[in-house]
C-alpha cells in the first residue's frame, strides 16, 4: 500500500459508505435495474438505452436526455419521480434482514476513541439508511450523515460534491479525509473532491477490481481500517 497521508496532512475525517462496506446489503439492486428499465421500456425509451450492464444512475440520465429532446420533459419529471418512489420501495422491502459487516461497530468505536471524526456517505435514502443501520445494531451517532435524497439527487455520489458537502459538515477540508467504500462509484466520489481513498473487499468490488480501477489502499474490510489509519499516524 501507498499509504493515505500526503505530504504534511494527515487524515482527520473518516467517511463511511454504507451497502458492502459497513452492512450486508438486503436490497436487490438487480430487481432494482430491472423495474427501472420496464419502466422506461414502458414509456418509449428506446432499448439501446436501456442496457442492464449500465449503473442505474447512467440509464436515468440517458432516459431523461432523451425525453427531453424529444420534447417530453413532463415525462422526463414524471420518470424521476417515479424511479425516486421505486427505489426507495425497494431498499426497504428486506431492510429487516440487514446485518452488519464483521467489525463494524469496533471499527467505528476505535476511530472515535482515536480522535477522528466520523461520517457516513450513502446514495441510499435517508429512511433506509437509518432503518439498515438500526437493524444491523449500528445505530450509532455519526458527526454527519448525507444520503441520497438530503440535496438534489444529481449531487449525490459519485459526484464530488457529496464529499464535498460531508467534509464541511465535519469542519474539515476533503483532503483532511478519507472515504471507505466499496464500489468504483466510492472512488470516483473520492477522487472528484481530492479525498483519499480505501476500497473493501467485503462489498461488490474484488482486489483485482480494485487493482483495475486505480485503488492503492485496499482493505478486507473495515475491520481493518483503525490498522491502517493509526499506523500511519
Amino acid at each position: 500500500m501507498s499509504g493515505i497521508i500526503s505530504g504534511d496532512i494527515q487524515i482527520r475525517g473518516v467517511v463511511l459508505d454504507l451497502d458492502g462496506t459497513l452492512i450486508h446489503t438486503t436490497v436487490d439492486f438487480s430487481l432494482m435495474k430491472r423495474r427501472m428499465i420496464a419502466s422506461l421500456a414502458q414509456i418509449g425509451v428506446p432499448l439501446s438505452m436501456l442496457d442492464p450492464g449500465s449503473l442505474m444512475l447512467d440509464i436515468m440520465d440517458r432516459s431523461i436526455r432523451y425525453l427531453n429532446a424529444e420534447g417530453r420533459s413532463t415525462e422526463a419529471k414524471e420518470i424521476a419521480s417515479m424511479a425516486v418512489v421505486m427505489m426507495n420501495h425497494t431498499e426497504l422491502e428486506r431492510v429487516s434482514e440487514t446485518r452488519p459487516i464483521g467489525g463494524a461497530g469496533e471499527c467505528i468505536e476505535r476511530l472515535r476513541g482515536g480522535g477522528y471524526k466520523i461520517a457516513l456517505l450513502t446514495r441510499g435514502s435517508r429512511a433506509y439508511a437509518l432503518s439498515a443501520l438500526r437493524f444491523a445494531g449500528l445505530d450509532v451517532e455519526f458527526d454527519a450523515v448525507v444520503c441520497r435524497d438530503d440535496f438534489p439527487e444529481e449531487e449525490a455520489k459519485p459526484n464530488g460534491k457529496a464529499m464535498l458537502r460531508v467534509a464541511s459538515m465535519l469542519g474539515l477540508t476533503p483532503e483532511d479525509c478519507v472515504l471507505v467504500g466499496d464500489h468504483s462509484m466510492d472512488l470516483q466520489c473520492a477522487r472528484s473532491a481530492s479525498s483519499r481513498f480505501v476500497g473493501v473487499l467485503s462489498g461488490s468490488f474484488s482486489a483485482e477490481d480494485w487493482s483495475k480501477a486505480g485503488c492503492e489502499d485496499i482493505i478486507d474490510s473495515v475491520s481493518s481500517l483503525p490498522h491502517l489509519l493509526m499506523k500511519n499516524d
